[in-house]
Parts: structure tokens; C-alpha cells; sequence
């Protein structure tokens, strides 16, 4: 439900802004509760995904664990409200700046999941979910040179590019020939 190998990309995200902004230097006090945030976000927004998915996933992904049956639906909103607000008290330990950037990711995985078919403002709430949580990493060192903000925009930018191109991938087909291309 929680698609447990993903959970690291999230975190990896966090340590990486963490290491950047501090110079090599680990806070164990900040980076711990921002590693426990980042995953349980990560954890919250992609089992509401799946709650919010679960007809589609009934035809195109009939073994995830909800179409399956192996998760009831209810169990699997239940499972994302406890993940989502977890990892926003997370980053509470932090600090007010924190938790208030981990409400935001929190807010904005559910907007994403709530509003996939409106297009702009999906990949912009996907692209904060991401842009935000390395943002969080950057917030746990104790000095942040504004410069290094330049690092979170740019994987917000990446992410609406990423996000864009796979939603036209399979509506235009000679953008599939370009993303052969490009890889």
C-alpha cells in the first residue's frame, strides 16, 4: 500500500538537502524527526492515492492491495489520515517552519490525489509535494544560505517537466518517440 522502496526516494531527498545545507554536517536532532516526516508523508499521500484510485486500479492495476481486496478501502483512508498528520506532527519536532512546510506537503498530496484530472493544478501540487520536502531537508541544518532555495525550485520545476511529459506521453504519440529519444 505504502510502496515501502519508494519511501527511501523521499527520504534521500531530505538527507540530501540536509547534508548540502549543512555542509556534510548531520544534526541527528533535526534530520531523524525530517527522515520520519518525509517517510510518512511519502507513506500518506501514496495510500490515499490508492484509496482515491481504487475503481481505476479495479481495471489497469487489479493486484494492488485495495482493487485486490487485500486492503479494504476504508482501512487503506484510514492508514493515509494517520500517515499524512503523523508526518506533519513530525515535523512539528523540528520546528513551527517545519512542521508548517510538512502540513503543506500533507495538503498538497491530498489536493494532488483529490484533483489528478485537473491537469495544471495536479502537477503543480505533485511538484510542491517534492520541491517542499527538500525544502524540509534544507530547514535542518542550522544556517540556509538563501541560494541553496534555488535547489527545491529546480526539482519543483523538474517535477511539473517530469509530471507534464508523462501525461502527454500516452495522449500524443509522437511524444512517446521523444522520450525514447531522450533517454
Amino acid at each position: 500500500l505504502v510502496r515501502l522502496p519508494n519511501i527511501f526516494t523521499a527520504v534521500s531527498n531530505v538527507w540530501a538537502g540536509s547534508l548540502i545545507a549543512g555542509g556534510g554536517q548531520v544534526l541527528w536532532d533535526k534530520i531523524i524527526p525530517a527522515s520520519i516526516a518525509s517517510a510518512l508523508l511519502y507513506a500518506g499521500g501514496v495510500a490515499f492515492n490508492d484509496y482515491c484510485d481504487r475503481k481505476s486500479d479495479a481495471l489497469t492495476r487489479p493486484n494492488r492491495p485495495v482493487p485486490s481486496g487485500i486492503i479494504k478501502p476504508t482501512l487503506a483512508l484510514i492508514l493515509s489520515i494517520i500517515f499524512l498528520i503523523l508526518g506533519s506532527a513530525a515535523g512539528f519536532l523540528i520546528s513551527a517552519s517545519a512542521g508548517i512546510i510538512c502540513l503543506a506537503i500533507a495538503i498538497s498530496a491530498v489536493l494532488y490525489d483529490t484533483l489528478k484530472s485537473a491537469f495544471p493544478p495536479a502537477i503543480i501540487l505533485m511538484a510542491l509535494c517534492r520541491g517542499l520536502n527538500w525544502y524540509l531537508g534544507l530547514m535542518t541544518a542550522d544556517i540556509v544560505d538563501t541560494r541553496l532555495l534555488l535547489i527545491p525550485a529546480g526539482i519543483f520545476l523538474y517535477i511539473i517537466s517530469l509530471t507534464a511529459l508523462s501525461r502527454w506521453e500516452d495522449k500524443i504519440p509522437s511524444m512517446k518517440q521523444l522520450v525514447k529519444i531522450g533517454i
